[in-house]
């Protein structure tokens, strides 16, 4: 899939993409879960996908209408408190 994907990135960038589908792909994973399915369903969780940068300590956080990684700082300066939420 990453090679398909994402051909035309290296190095940093190609680490940077194969993070992020990572955890996207685990969040799938949850997402099948019978108890996890039923807590969402009911609202008692929400599941959301971030990456955490340790050379940087910023956090980023998936929005699914961008279909992109967002650092959370941005996600606040737009004032809106759920767009993760996946």
């Amino acid at each position: 899939v990453m090679k398909n994907h994402y051909s035309h990135l290296k190095g940093e960038a190609l680490l940077t993409a194969t993070v992020e589908e990572n955890v996207l792909m685990q969040l799938e994973n949850l997402e099948t879960h019978p108890a996890v399915i039923s807590k969402v369903r009911k609202g008692e969780i929400r599941l959301h996908a971030w990456v955490y940068k340790i050379e940087t300590g910023v956090v980023y956080s998936y929005n699914r209408e961008k279909e992109e990684f967002v650092a959370i700082n941005e996600v606040q300066k737009q004032g809106d408190p759920s767009p993760i939420t996946i």
